[in-house]
């Protein structure tokens, strides 16, 4: 897990292009505002609204309180959209 979270990690500080985590959708997709989940794991909602859009680095305490807190695991919040059934 460790290598997938670096290679994933440095493809979003890279500016990657065709790689792209699902942080935003997976908190849309467990009905939660900006504002409650940066709350929850103790963030302004700018500071997470920028890390949703790519803006800010993400960090590994971040992924895993944002893990913990919508139900599922750091990878699938960086590789899997909530929406896909698949």
């Amino acid at each position: 897990m460790a290598a997938v979270l670096a290679f994933v990690h440095h493809r979003h500080m890279a500016g990657r292009t065709t790689n792209k985590h699902f942080l935003r959708e997976w908190r849309q997709h467990r009905g939660y505002s900006l504002e409650r989940v940066a709350e929850a794991v103790g963030m302004t909602h700018a500071s997470l609204s920028r890390i949703e859009r790519g803006l800010q680095p993400y960090s590994q305490p971040i992924l895993e309180a944002l893990a913990d807190l919508y139900g599922t695991d750091v990878p699938n919040l960086l590789m899997r959209d909530p929406s896909n059934p698949e």
